[in-house]
């Protein structure tokens, strides 16, 4: 067996609109395994995400550690110095998504210190 990645998925909503979205599972084949990443103190100027660890850019999960769920890490892709505002991550919450190689990704808060973690898995 190919050292796999598998992501699985249920969103419940609850009040004013009552809906389950079942996504159900993706696997995506690793070339390269392993896994990088780590935890960044980002305030509200521009700093880039430090994936020095990482070989080969793969698939990230990107967590807020910041409680307050009012507050966000907005982060993208580098173009001409400065961020293209790709996500938002709330505080307490997390996203993920495929990093592109060959990309440097940016990212700053909409108010004050803010600890973001990323996990990536090396495609």
């Amino acid at each position: 067996m190919a050292d796999q990645i598998t992501i699985s998925a249920t969103v419940n909503i609850k009040g004013a609109i009552n809906d389950t979205l079942n996504l159900g599972q993706t696997t995506t084949n690793q070339s390269n395994a392993g896994k990088g990443g780590g935890t960044q103190t980002f305030n509200t100027v521009e700093a880039v995400v430090s994936l020095a660890n990482v070989t080969t850019l793969g698939r990230a999960i990107v967590r807020n550690l910041n409680t307050n769920t009012s507050n966000y890490f907005s982060w993208g892709p580098e173009s001409n110095s400065a961020m293209v505002e790709g996500d938002r991550v709330y505080g307490n919450s997390y996203s993920i998504v495929t990093l592109v190689p060959g990309t440097t990704y940016r990212g700053k808060t909409s108010t004050g210190d803010m600890r973001v973690d990323f996990t990536v898995f090396e495609l």
